[in-house]
């Protein structure tokens, strides 16, 4: 099939999200990215800003901000999804002007294979360096040719409070992105998933943003469930740099059929009109414990994550970013 054709057949099974209204930011995370033979995703970014930084007379369209599109890309582990075996950095360079706005096909670029998440930063069309520029918003659509659905989700932005073009790599000056209150804002305590539907199989997808060094840290994961009749449950998992598994993969507390088993609420959920319940649901939140290396040569208490649901093999609409809590954590990149 023409591939045109093709992503025109999938986007007509898009479903449209429902989400706040995010404020653009100096950087853009996207917590999921693939590209193989069985997914595509779309990336695109705009520039909100119309008065260019960097006005050159006689110049119809002057730079305005370099974007970096930073890929994590993480190496399948066929022993255990929850570490993968490596997570390779590529950067991509993309020279932005007032009111720009550039979509990229991950296939095209970045390198091979893909799976793992995208993280785009404003940094200095002059020096290069990374800069306050709150103005970036951007999206992403994955095209899952397996389950012949497409997946669409805003990207994760984060705010400098300094003032626009100035560098952000100040507090301390260290080469990363410290998500400190100083360089961007903070990130969340832990994370809200306000609702899954057992019967779908979504998939849960976490990436590290812990501040230790390299991308081989234990994350400690606590999950506390509720199911639709307030029925506590609680799991615990590790995972390290990226992980993206289905509900069921996770935990049988997931099962539509073990949820039926336990204290429910009869009537929901309904979707026959008859009063009584067809499918199981609940929700969940996502504290770290924390993240070492090394053994435990080095550990961070409460590290900080990010996430999103996607959509499993029964489900093409259950797709959105995790809520985040009030209380903040510092972050890295």
């Amino acid at each position: 099939m023409n591939p045109f054709a093709r992503l025109t057949l999938l986007a007509a099974f898009a479903a449209p999200l429902a989400a706040q209204a995010p404020m653009p930011g100096s950087v853009l995370i996207f917590p999921s990215i693939r590209n193989n033979a069985f997914a595509t995703t779309f990336v695109s970014v705009s520039n909100t800003n119309l008065s260019p930084l960097f006005p050159f007379p006689g110049t119809q369209h002057p730079p305005d901000v370099l974007a970096y599109f930073n890929y994590v890309i993480a190496t399948p582990n066929p022993n255990d999804r929850y570490r993968p075996l490596a997570c390779t950095h590529f950067c991509r360079p993309e020279l932005m002007t007032a009111a720009d706005e550039i979509t990229v096909s991950v296939g095209c670029h970045s390198p091979g294979d893909t799976r793992g998440y995208l993280v785009v930063s404003a940094h200095s069309a002059i020096a290069g360096g990374p800069v306050s520029h709150n103005f970036l918003a951007g999206s992403a659509a994955i095209f899952d040719y397996v389950a012949n659905a497409v997946y669409v989700y805003p990207a994760i932005p984060f705010c400098s409070p300094l003032t626009v073009g100035l560098p952000t790599d100040v507090n301390p000056p260290n080469g990363r992105l410290d998500f400190n209150g100083i360089e961007y804002e903070m990130m969340h305590d832990h994370l809200i998933v306000d609702s899954f539907i057992a019967a779908f199989n979504s998939r849960l997808v976490l990436a590290d943003f812990s501040c230790l060094p390299g991308d081989n840290a234990e994350v400690s994961v606590d999950l506390s469930i509720f199911n639709d009749n307030e029925f506590p449950l609680s799991l615990h998992f590790g995972f390290r740099c990226w992980m993206e598994i289905e509900l069921h993969d996770i935990s049988t507390l997931f099962f539509n059929g073990w949820l039926q088993g336990i204290s429910n609420d009869p009537a929901e959920l309904d979707i026959n009109c008859d009063g009584l319940g067809d499918f199981e649901a609940g929700w969940f939140s996502i504290y770290t414990t924390q993240a070492s290396i090394a053994g435990g040569a080095q550990v961070q208490p409460n590290p900080a994550i990010l996430g999103a649901m996607l959509g499993g093999a029964r489900s093409c609409s259950d797709s959105r970013i995790i809520w985040g809590s009030k209380e903040r954590r510092v972050g890295c990149f």
